[in-house]
C-alpha cells in the first residue's frame, strides 16, 4: 500500500509491485493494479507499507513484451500502437541513419536530401523529445494528431513573455 502524491493530490493505492525501473533520472516502481499496469515515481510515493496479501505476477513472456521497445518510461506498455512517420534531413537524418534512435524504427524512403523513417511507438511522449531536439531537420509526417501536439507546444513556448 502506498501514499502517492502528484500534482497536488494525494491517494492511497494498493498495488501489486513488480519492476523498478529508471528513465530520464527518475526510479519508477511498475505495478500491476486490476488488469493494468501502472507506474509511479518513487520521489512522489510517501509512505509505503508491505501487506500480508501475495499475488501472482505476470509470465516473463508478459513482462518482456512490457518492456520490449521502450526507450523511456512513455514507452512501458503491453501497446505499441502509435505509428510514426518522420522525415529527416541534414544533421537529423545522419543520425538517425546511423543510430538506431527507437528500436522498431524502419528506413522506409532514401534520398540525397531527406530519408523518412517509421516508428511503432507506445505514447507520443517517446516520439516528441526527440522531434523538438532536432528542429528543423525533422518533419513528422504522420498522425496528424502528434503533428498538431509539437505544433501546440512551439506556439506556446513562442507566446511566452520574454
Amino acid at each position: 500500500k502506498i501514499a502517492y502524491e502528484s500534482m497536488g493530490k494525494k491517494s492511497d493505492r494498493e498495488l501489486s509491485p513488480l519492476l523498478v525501473i529508471f528513465s530520464d533520472g527518475f526510479f519508477y516502481l511498475l505495478a500491476a493494479k486490476a488488469d493494468a499496469f501502472l507506474k509511479y515515481r518513487a520521489d512522489k510515493i510517501k509512505k509505503l507499507e508491505i501487506l500480508s496479501a501475495e499475488f501472482t505476477p505476470p509470465s516473463k513472456k508478459v513482462m518482456d513484451k512490457l518492456l520490449d521497445g521502450a526507450t523511456s518510461i512513455w514507452g512501458v506498455t503491453a501497446s505499441r500502437g502509435l505509428r510514426v512517420r518522420l522525415r529527416l534531413k541534414g544533421p537529423a537524418a545522419d543520425f538517425f541513419k546511423s543510430k538506431k534512435v527507437f528500436p522498431r524504427q524502419k528506413l522506409i524512403k532514401e534520398n540525397s536530401k531527406y530519408l523518412i523513417l517509421g516508428i511503432a511507438a507506445a505514447h507520443p511522449m517517446e516520439i516528441i523529445p526527440h522531434v523538438l531536439q532536432w528542429l528543423p531537420d525533422i518533419t513528422v509526417l504522420e498522425p496528424a494528431s502528434l503533428k498538431n501536439e509539437i505544433k501546440n507546444r512551439i506556439t506556446a513556448y513562442l507566446r511566452k513573455p520574454r
